[in-house]
Parts: structure tokens; C-alpha cells; sequence
């Protein structure tokens, strides 16, 4: 079957309660209604319920997974056919206490005893132990959730949690999928580099985010241009690329291969753009996130040293580069980068050189002759670029 997109369910919406179709609006959104903040995705929860009695009320629905526990999607929000007894059972199931709330058809609100507390005091804190053992997916959800709400203060008990679930291995059999999804939703954060920090203070970015395991002891650079380590560089450019996932997730891939450096080269890192393409291309696809963003992450490693330099490149390397980037929005993503990583705004200058490239054309008897048109087309873009860079001097 396949999942209508119409329009997404309130409680409005559905069916009026009976003894089979029993459902509760759940988690995020009332969360954030309750913070003044915009609505979450909708989740709901559906208790006494048969696959066969659901969809009799949804056909439209589209189910993803088995047995009790099996989830559908309707109209764009998520349904979940709980085993739970009752609706404060299933609350004793969630992952943290504020997003332990639950609302019925008739508007009656439902919530853990320590949710409103841990909620007006802004704390972040776990429902029960062996929920996180049950599904340490979890682990990525409350390090996303500290970045999605920065002011809130992870409880001490939480953090030592995440430890002992990071150190039975219970994070290796993880669908690619899920953790994917989480680091998607961390890179929208308005906090992202938070999720990095929570992570390293817990020991839990191996096996996912294994490339940055070491990162918190790594210098990031020589002091007179990067003065922390290379964990905590990484998460501030993230936090200044806030409000564009991709360019979040390029900040995360750009210096990964500062974590190959061997010590004695410490605290530089030659060749690291180059050695950091492979790691993050391995480890988007590790997460299997969409293409755009392994691509993006590739790009943010193997050319944010070169853009960083845009001022003092010859023309043919700012070919090479425009080229490669090809258009203005992965322009502006990668420059976006530069500047956050290293202060450099060069962007203004890669958009006009990039129309200039565009602009020229290979004369028609020179097409058609393999690589050696190639090179002459690349020639022609380097004397256009060096002489637009003349006039401009000129004109100064």
C-alpha cells in the first residue's frame, strides 16, 4: 500500500475513540508546544490495536516493520501499534522523561511524573535504564536532542548512562539507517556541534563516527591558527554553519583527515585534504546518507585547504576548482565552509570568476579531439580569469 501524502493528521483528523482504535498524539510535538516552540513532527502511539483494525481505519496507511511494535505512516505522520497495556505503560517505555507525554483524542494530557519538572528546569533526562539498552539508537536521539535544544543541561546520570550503553558494543548492530537519520536531524540543529561534544563526552562516536573517535586529543593546528583540538574545531565551525544542514555536515567531513596525521608531524597536517576525501566518503556511506551530502562531504575535505587560499591561486587552479564545484550553490557551500573554518570570505570573488568560466566557449574546429580539447578549453578559462583579474587591478 501506499502512504497518502494528502495532509498530515491532527487529532482532529481521526477516528472517534473506541475500545480498538485507541490513539494518542506522543513525544516531540507536544514537547515543543508546551516550550513555545515550532511543532515536531507528528507521532502517534495506538494502543489494543490489530494490524487488521488499523487498517481498516487508515487504508491508505503504509507499514514498516513486524509483529507488535510495527509502525505505519499516514498521510506523512508515524503510527505505532504499541504492545503497552496502557498509555501510561507505553510512556515508561520513551527514551527521555520530556518526551514521555501523551494526549488522547479528547484533548486529556498524559506525562511521567518527573516530564513537566524536567521540562520547566530544561534538563534532559532518561525514563529508565534499560530502555537506551533496548534500543541505543537512543544514544544519537539525546545527543540530537542536545543540540536541537542547547538550553537544556544533559543530567549527570543521563551522560554516565550513555557511557555504559557506549561500552557493551550495543551500538554495532544498529541499522546504517537510523543513525543516518539522527545525524541528518543533529545537522539541522540549531546547536549541531553539541551532538559532536555529547558524543566525545560519552565514548560513543565509534563505531559510527569512528574517524573522530581520537579527535578530542588531536591539536587541530598549530596555535597561532587553530587553538583547540580538532574535536572541539570541528564542532564550532559546525555551530557557525547552523540553519544549512549540508554546510553543518561539510563542517563535520572537512579536517577528518587530520585524524591520520601521524604524531610526529603534530601539530601539522600535511596533505590532510587529500586523506580526508576517503574518510568521508566512507563515512557517509557508512550512514547511507543521500548522495548529495557524500558528495558535499568529499568536496568540504578535498578542496576547503585550496578555497582557503582563493586570493592567492593561479587561474588554472581556480579552474580546476570552479570546475569541479560547477555551480553557484556548491560555490556557496564550500566558501561558506572557508569562511567558517578559517575567517577567509572569498565567496563574492568564486561567483564572478565562476560566471566568467561559464562564459567561455571552445572554438568550434578545436571540439571533438578528446583530452586536448579538454586542456585547450581549460587554457582559454585561465587567460579569461587572469585577464579579468588584470582589468580589475587596472581599473583599482
Amino acid at each position: 500500500m501506499t502512504c497518502s501524502r494528502e495532509s498530515t493528521p491532527s487529532m482532529s483528523d481521526l477516528p472517534p475513540a473506541n475500545p480498538t482504535l485507541d490513539i494518542y498524539r506522543v513525544g516531540g510535538a507536544i514537547r515543543d508546544e508546551f516550550l513555545g516552540r515550532p511543532r515536531a513532527d507528528l507521532d502517534f502511539v495506538v494502543l489494543r490495536c490489530s494490524d487488521q483494525d488499523f487498517c481498516l481505519a487508515f487504508p491508505g496507511a503504509k507499514r514498516v516493520g513486524r509483529g507488535h511494535g510495527a509502525v505505519y505512516y499516514v498521510r506523512g505522520a508515524e503510527f505505532t501499534l504499541s504492545a503497552a497495556p496502557d498509555i501510561q505503560s507505553d510512556l515508561a517505555t520513551r527514551d527521555l522523561t520530556i518526551n514521555a507525554l501523551a494526549q488522547n483524542q479528547h484533548g486529556d494530557l498524559f506525562a511521567l511524573d518527573q516530564t513537566w519538572d524536567d521540562l520547566k528546569s530544561k534538563v534532559l533526562r532518561q525514563v529508565e535504564d534499560d530502555n537506551f539498552f533496548q534500543d541505543p539508537v537512543r544514544i544519537f536521539r539525546a545527543a540530537r536532542l542536545a543540540a536541537d535544544l542547547p538550553d537544556f543541561t544533559v543530567a549527570r546520570e543521563l551522560e554516565a548512562l550513555l557511557i555504559r550503553v557506549g561500552q557493551t558494543r550495543a551500538l554495532n548492530g544498529l541499522a546504517p539507517e537510523r543513525v543516518g537519520q539522527e545525524v541528518l536531524k543533529a545537522c539541522a540543529a540549531p546547536n549541531p556541534g553539541r551532538f559532536l561534544r555529547i558524543l566525545d563526552q560519552t565514548e560513543t562516536l565509534s563505531p559510527w563516527l569512528r574517524e573522530l573517535a581520537r579527535a578530542g586529543s588531536i591539536p587541530a593546528g598549530p596555535g597561532h591558527v587553530h587553538e583547540h583540538s580538532l574535536l572541539e574545531h570541528t564542532a564550532r565551525v559546525m555551530d557557525l554553519l547552523a540553519g544549512n544542514p549540508l554546510q553543518v555536515w561539510m563542517g563535520l567531513c572537512h579536517d577528518l583527515g587530520k585524524t591520520l596525521t601521524p604524531e610526529a608531524d603534530l601539530p601539522h597536517h600535511f596533505g590532510h585534504d587529500r586523506a580526508g576525501a576517503r574518510l568521508a566518503e566512507t563515512l557517509g556511506g557508512r550512514l547511507r546518507l543521500p548522495k548529495a551530502y557524500q558528495k558535499a562531504g568529499h568536496t568540504a575535505a578535498r578542496w576547503h585547504m585550496v578555497a582557503g587560499q582563493y586570493d592567492r591561486l593561479r587561474p588554472g587552479t581556480r579552474v580546476d576548482l570552479l570546475m569541479n564545484l560547477k555551480t553557484r550553490p556548491k560555490v556557496q557551500d564550500l566558501f561558506s565552509l572557508v569562511k567558517a573554518d578559517q575567517g577567509a570570505d572569498h565567496l563574492s570573488q568564486a561567483v564572478v570568476d565562476l560566471q566568467i568560466v561559464g562564459s567561455v566557449k571552445l572554438p568550434q574546429d578545436h571540439m571533438g579531439l578528446g583530452p586536448r580539447s579538454g586542456a585547450l578549453l581549460r587554457n582559454l578559462q585561465a587567460q579569461a580569469l587572469a585577464h579579468s583579474s588584470f582589468a580589475s587591478g587596472k581599473a583599482g
